[in-house]
């Protein structure tokens, strides 16, 4: 979605010198997965594609159903005529799953890559340019900005050339999260625009992009344009019934609402929050959620015992995730909050 950037992109700021740069601003990143046109029509291939819309639909919602699902996906594939063209839908689903629940791990890239390498990028573009966007999400749930980035580009060729022009919003969208990581807001700005003008204005993609385009006012400086952005589209995205969607709005307003010190409502909105995703299951968001009333009760309560509670269970989903940027993040809060507490053995350990 850190953003997702859904990004979730998402995106850890570990550049500002104030507290405030350690809230976490959420990108959304949006996924559809195409039917597979030379595939007979036969129950396996019905169940595949059924498996790919319910990832697409769901992976906000319900990862570890989706996980189970890509798993089959796999099998599916692994038993197919043309599996290189459904393993390479695998990969994407397995991706935009990890990217959307916030799991970074690095022997994700080792097996794409190594299975990248064996695909003719003449004969098979498409599937090649699959491949690439799904290392490109990899890499930019990992903070490998540029790698992602050139990966992107060279997904985003290829797809241009082909027949096929559905997936180009969708990697103009990974595009415009991967810049916003590197704070090169222009270009974001512009790959969102893009992204949007090729978009279904009736397609629920349509709205995680204008997410996406409000955080970026947040990023720029503008934060109370992103809040009245986002606080106008909070019933359009209750209307589309997006819950991993409204979380995030729920979440970056609460970011955005810090940033201008407006505290009580920073504590409202993330109790919104906490309260859709305990009713989903997004292990990448709950921690952030988790984060965040860790950083309220340090700064506006005080309230340090309370903070580390929420600290301790934001750690604990980061570790389980292996997100070492997120970690980062929860650490240098920690660690003052046992400062806060005199208890600076455990503050010299966090920092």
């Amino acid at each position: 979605m850190r953003n997702v950037s859904i990004i979730v992109a998402s995106t850890y700021n570990r550049r500002g010198k104030k507290f405030h740069g350690i809230f976490i601003v959420l990108g959304v990143c949006f996924f559809l997965f195409i039917s597979t046109n030379n595939i007979c029509a036969n129950s396996m291939a019905g169940r595949f594609d059924s498996l790919a819309i319910f990832v697409d639909n769901n992976s906000f919602s319900f990862g570890a159903k989706c996980h189970e699902a890509v798993r089959e996906m796999y099998e599916i594939a692994s038993h197919d005529a043309d599996s290189i063209h459904l393993i390479s839908r695998c990969f994407y689903a397995e991706a935009t799953l990890s990217f959307v629940q916030g799991i970074s791990d690095s022997t994700l890239i080792v097996r794409l890559e190594s299975y990248l390498e064996q695909i003719d990028k003449e004969k098979r573009p498409y599937d090649y340019a699959l491949l690439l966007c799904s290392l490109g999400l990899f890499q930019d749930a990992l903070g490998n900005y540029a790698e992602a980035f050139l990966n992107a580009i060279k997904a985003l060729e290829i797809f241009r050339k082909t027949s096929d022009k559905m997936f180009i919003p969708k990697t103009l969208n990974l595009l415009g999260n991967i810049s916003g990581h590197i704070n090169i807001l222009t270009m974001a700005e512009d790959y969102y625009h893009e992204a949007l003008s090729l978009t279904d204005p009736n397609h629920l993609d349509y709205y995680r992009i204008k997410s996406n385009i409000y955080r970026l006012y947040y990023s720029k400086q503008e934060p109370q344009r992103a809040i009245d952005s986002l606080k106008t589209f909070t019933p359009i995205i209750k209307k589309k019934g997006d819950q991993g969607l409204l979380a995030i709005n729920y979440l970056n307003l609460a970011t955005f609402y810090f940033n201008i010190s407006g505290y009580d409502s920073t504590y409202c909105y993330s109790i919104k929050a906490r309260e859709i995703l305990e009713t989903i299951d997004n292990e990448r968001l709950t921690a952030i959620m988790n984060h965040n009333l860790g950083i309220f009760y340090y700064f506006k309560e005080q309230d340090y015992k309370t903070a580390l509670y929420y600290l301790r269970k934001a750690k604990e989903g980061a570790k389980e995730q292996k997100n070492h940027n997120h970690l980062y993040s929860i650490y240098y809060i920690m660690a003052h909050t046992f400062a806060g507490l005199d208890q600076y053995d455990s503050a010299f350990y966090y920092f």
